[in-house]
C-alpha cells in the first residue's frame, strides 16, 4: 500500500550506494523518487578509488527537485559542487531520469574505480 503523506509533512532520508565502473561509463550508484506535490533537497557524497590505489576523488553534490501534482519531476536551479579529482574524466552527476532522481558516477576510459555514495534528502509534501 503506498504512503499516505499529509500537507505540510516533511521526513528525511538517507540511502547509501556501492558500485564499480570499467572505464569511461555512466551508471546510477543511487535511486530513487520523490512523491507528488514535494519538493526535495538533496545532498549526495561520494568517494572513489581505482584499483591500482594510484588515483582518488571526493565529491559533495547539492540539489534541489521538485514534483508537480501532475506527476512532472524537474530540478531547481543549478546542482551546487564540490568535486575533488586526481583524474579530470571521473564525474559524479544527480540528475532527472525519468520519474527518478539518480546519482550516477562515470569512470575514464582504462579504468576500474570502486564507488561509495551517501544521499541525505529532506522532502516536504504539500
Amino acid at each position: 500500500m503506498p504512503v499516505k503523506y499529509n500537507s505540510g509533512d516533511s521526513f528525511f532520508q538517507t540511502l547509501t550506494g556501492t558500485l564499480v565502473t570499467v572505464g569511461a561509463v555512466a551508471d546510477a550508484i543511487i535511486t530513487f523518487t520523490i512523491p507528488v506535490d514535494s519538493t526535495a533537497s538533496v545532498t549526495t557524497t561520494v568517494a572513489g578509488l581505482n584499483d591500482g590505489v594510484s588515483e582518488s576523488a571526493g565529491y559533495v553534490k547539492h540539489s534541489v527537485f521538485r514534483r508537480t501534482a501532475a506527476g512532472g519531476l524537474g530540478q531547481i536551479g543549478e546542482t551546487d559542487i564540490s568535486d575533488l579529482e586526481d583524474v579530470a574524466g571521473w564525474d559524479v552527476n544527480v540528475v532527472v531520469n525519468g520519474a527518478n532522481i539518480e546519482v550516477q558516477v562515470t569512470g575514464a576510459a582504462g579504468s576500474t574505480v570502486s564507488w561509495s555514495a551517501v544521499s541525505k534528502i529532506l522532502i516536504i509534501t504539500l
